[in-house]
């Protein structure tokens, strides 16, 4: 393809940054097609070290980079988020309580597209519900839906993790424990 180029038009192309950033409603944006010092190489293949993920976004609420790589078997995993009770760390993604999910599209050629869609919806009224159905635990379920961080800031709060909060309410509440 390089080959079919015009000069001109390649000595474009190899003017061009390999990376650079955009700020979008609020959002800052990295956009690379690798790490910000190459553009080549491994680091951002799936079985690499999260610090390498970590130094591409930097100071940025989000990175895209030149493609997605697929697990080491070559299969590829898709997270479409939560339906419900949607969780991020980071405080500008937290605000947004919209219902995640994905729709698939797989042609007869087994061709797809992934969709990636939000939907807003009354977390109030969730919770009402979960209220009136007795939802165990439901000061915590109440917590982690109303929960939130000032913007700038990662989100702390209750991690629904281990015994230690756990067994307390358990207790005072009389939840049946399965083992």
């Amino acid at each position: 393809m390089v080959k079919r180029l015009s000069p001109d038009h390649f000595q474009a192309l190899v003017k061009q940054p390999i990376v650079t950033s955009r700020t979008v409603n609020g959002l800052d944006f990295g956009l690379s097609h690798n790490q910000l010092e190459h553009s080549t190489g491994h680091d951002l293949y799936p079985n690499q070290a999260e610090a390498h993920f970590n130094h591409l976004v930097g100071h940025h609420d989000m990175a895209v980079y030149g493609h997605i790589h697929p697990s080491d078997q070559g299969q590829l995993i898709i997270n479409p988020g939560a339906t419900g009770q949607p969780y991020s760390p980071y405080a500008k993604f937290m605000a947004d309580q919209r219902a995640h999910y994905a729709i698939l599209t797989v042609t007869d050629a087994g061709q797809l597209s992934v969709d990636f869609r939000k939907v807003s919806y009354d977390i109030s009224q969730e919770i009402a519900r979960a209220k009136q159905q007795e939802l165990p635990y439901f000061d915590l379920y109440r917590h982690l839906r109303q929960g939130s961080a000032q913007p700038g800031e990662r989100r702390s709060g209750i991690s629904a993790r281990g015994a230690g909060l756990l067994s307390p309410l358990t207790r005072i509440h009389a939840y049946p424990v399965h083992c």
